[in-house]
């Protein structure tokens, strides 16, 4: 039996779920419609997605269907999961970062110029 199953097919939902779906679908297509006013460029590419308005769209709902019937220990584990792939992530990138960097210091690490601009000349 999954999560919440019998109030889903019995329609007792409550009233704030209901609310927060609306607004989302409000949302969602508020959006969509300020996307399609936007001007568009003619693609010159040789291969176009096909239905790509409406594929995506219909991908999001399916998958948020097939969320909403997985257990609570699943989303327990998918939350623990990523705690941990973001610390890794962002650990690493702490570590490895060179944005804050000025010119001078990158060069002399040699990050960006190669080894005969970093090296003085010899006379």
């Amino acid at each position: 039996m999954f999560f919440y199953e019998e109030e889903l097919y019995s329609l007792k939902v409550p009233l704030y779920a209901l609310i927060l779906l609306i607004v989302t679908l409000v949302i969602i297509i508020g959006l969509y419609i300020c996307l399609q006013r936007q001007p568009k460029i003619t693609p010159t590419a040789s291969f176009k997605v096909p239905f790509v308005p409406l594929l995506p769209l219909l991908s999001v709902f399916s998958n948020t269907y097939l969320m909403v019937h997985l257990e609570e220990f699943t989303w327990i584990r998918f939350f623990v999961w990523m705690v941990i792939g973001f610390a890794i992530y962002f650990s690493y990138g702490i570590v490895k970062s060179v944005g804050y960097l000025t010119t001078e210091e990158r060069n002399r690490l040699s990050l960006d110029s190669p080894a005969e601009e970093i090296l003085p000349e010899e006379d």
